[in-house]
C-alpha cells in the first residue's frame, strides 16, 4: 500500500492546525456543510458536531422517546423512568416468561401443549396423515390437520 505511505496524507501538526482553523474560519464560503457548528477532535482527526448543533447520540434518542411514550399512555402503563435499573427489567421480563409457562399447565392450557407438540414432531406426524383415507370427506380432514400442522411448524 504505497499510495497510502505517500507524503501527500502525511502531515505535521501545524499544518492539521492551520487547516482546521482555514475550514473553520472560511468553510462556509465554499460550502454550507462547512460552516455547520463542529469542533475539531485532534485524536481522530474529524471534526464532529457538537451537541448544540442538533446533533444526538441513541440514549439520547431512547430517553427523547420513552418520555413522548410516557405522555401519550395512560397512567397505568407508563414507566418511571428514574428508579428502573436493568435488573428491574431482567425480573420484569423473567416474570413475564413465567406467566406465559403457567398458562400451558392444566386443561385450559392443553391446546398449547398439543399444539406446540404437533409443530415440533410435525416431521414425524405427516406420514400417518396420509394414512387417512380420501373418500367419504375425509380428504378435507386430512387437509385441515396437514394445515394445522403447516401452522404449528416451527419456522
Amino acid at each position: 500500500m504505497r499510495f497510502l505511505d505517500s507524503s501527500i496524507f502525511k502531515s505535521t501538526t501545524n499544518e492539521a492546525t492551520l487547516d482546521v482553523q482555514f475550514v473553520q474560519q472560511n468553510g462556509d464560503k465554499y460550502h454550507e456543510a462547512l460552516g455547520a457548528k463542529a469542533h475539531y477532535n485532534e485524536v481522530t482527526t474529524w471534526f464532529e458536531p457538537t451537541p448544540d448543533s442538533g446533533y444526538s447520540n441513541a440514549e439520547d434518542d431512547l430517553r427523547v422517546a420513552l418520555y413522548e411514550y410516557n405522555e401519550t399512555t395512560e397512567e397505568k402503563y407508563r414507566l418511571d423512568l428514574v428508579s428502573y435499573t436493568i435488573n428491574d427489567v431482567l425480573l420484569e421480563i423473567a416474570e413475564a416468561d413465567g406467566r406465559y409457562k403457567k398458562k400451558e399447565k392444566g386443561i385450559a392450557g392443553a391446546h398449547r401443549y398439543v399444539g406446540r407438540f404437533a409443530g415440533d414432531n410435525a416431521d414425524a406426524l405427516r406420514p400417518w396423515l396420509e394414512l387417512i383415507p380420501n373418500d367419504n370427506g375425509m380428504s378435507v380432514l386430512a387437509g385441515g390437520l396437514k394445515a394445522i400442522l403447516n401452522v404449528c411448524e416451527p419456522k
